[in-house]
């Protein structure tokens, strides 16, 4: 575990946002909610209360794919929520450059 002062924060720009999540400007119109802190944790409940959740990124801290991902979506999928897997134009790290869209059935 690191110490705080190993904790390097950063953020992101307009630019890196609109690239992360393939937002148009059309979603730029809209509301957007940004819960960076967890996004695994909140995605069921956002994906109740807003018609698409995004989630960037798909790696974990050492470049793998998440392992709490597949649970999450399998149970998502078996509620009826349509889950896609999308290229961005932003990689945050080497092959790191996919997000999934998470929106409810119509």
């Amino acid at each position: 575990m690191p110490s705080l002062s190993e904790v390097k924060p950063w953020g992101r720009s307009l630019t890196e946002y609109r690239a992360m999540f393939a937002l148009t400007e059309s979603d730029l119109n809209g509301r957007i909610l940004d819960c960076g802190g967890g996004p695994a944790a909140a995605l069921r409940e956002l994906s109740r209360v807003a018609s698409q959740a995004r989630v960037f990124s798909l790696l974990n801290s050492d470049g793998e794919s998440s392992p709490h991902l597949k649970p999450l979506l399998n149970m998502l999928m078996h509620e009826g929520y349509e889950i896609r897997q999308q290229p961005v134009a932003h990689e945050f790290q080497r092959g790191g450059n996919q997000m999934f869209v998470v929106s409810a059935n119509t």
